[in-house]
C-alpha cells in the first residue's frame, strides 16, 4: 500500500486578486492530483461566476 502524499494546488489571478487552494491524498499518482486541481480551480470560478456581469467576482 502506497504511503507517499500526493498534492494538487492552483492559483488562480485577476484584476490583481488571487484565489488559491491546496489539498492531498495519500497514494494518489501525479496525474490524479493535476486532474484535480483543474477540476478544483474550475469549481472555484464557478462560484465566482457573476452571469448577470459575465465575469468573475473575485472574494
Amino acid at each position: 500500500m502506497p504511503t507517499d502524499k500526493a498534492a494538487w494546488a492552483y492559483v488562480i489571478l485577476h484584476d490583481g486578486h488571487a484565489m488559491t487552494a491546496t489539498g492531498g491524498k495519500v497514494g494518489a499518482t501525479n496525474n490524479q492530483m493535476e486532474m484535480t486541481a483543474v477540476l478544483e480551480s474550475l469549481k472555484a470560478l464557478l462560484k465566482t461566476w457573476d452571469l448577470a456581469r459575465r465575469s468573475c467576482c473575485f472574494p
